[in-house]
């Protein structure tokens, strides 16, 4: 399957093999020896004209009925609308309790295999004390003086920086 947009507006939506076919119904013809997928893409980006009012005209959505839009029963899209009840029921069809006992347990288990790593735990916290003292020496006393906001944006982003890189470390 291909979905093709241009300008906000789906040119084709099909199987790749009546691609050719579709593009050939309004008048534009693939060159031969040519990537029918880099062309739908060209006549996307305009290389060929403005073919995006013709393409998309196959696929636009059918205004609703008159009768159904004063009842109001469907979107648009042809979607439905739900009314209280269904939301709620669709609201407790994905919904669930969790028990606090077992949450908490399974936290308790999270670290406690998190400290059995001798190696990497230790690390870990040595390495967020070295990145913390070299930050708090780099940027000692630039947050009092208003001329130095890229300094306080640069720090923001080293500490988020270093926050993310360090979760990603492999655990052993």
């Amino acid at each position: 399957m291909l979905y093709m947009v241009s300008a906000g507006r789906c040119i084709y939506n099909g199987k790749v093999d009546s691609l050719l076919g579709f593009l050939t119904r309004h008048g534009l013809q693939c060159p031969q020896f040519h990537n029918p997928a880099d062309y739908i893409s060209e006549v996307a980006s305009g290389d060929y004209g403005d073919y995006r009012d013709i393409l998309s005209r196959e696929f636009e959505l059918p205004m609703p009925d008159s009768s159904e839009a004063t009842k109001g029963t469907k979107t648009k899209y042809g979607g439905l609308i739900m009314t209280s009840e269904q939301k709620a029921d669709a609201n407790r069809m994905y919904s669930f309790k969790v028990n606090q006992f077992i949450s908490s347990r399974f936290s308790l288990r999270c670290w406690l295999s998190v400290f059995r790593n001798k190696v990497a735990t230790p690390l870990r916290i040595v390495a967020y004390v070295g990145f913390a003292l070299m930050l708090v020496i780099l940027y000692y006393d630039i947050g009092n003086k208003a001329s130095t906001v890229t300094h306080n944006a640069t720090m923001f982003f080293s500490m988020c920086c270093i926050c993310v890189f360090q979760t990603i470390l492999p655990p052993s």
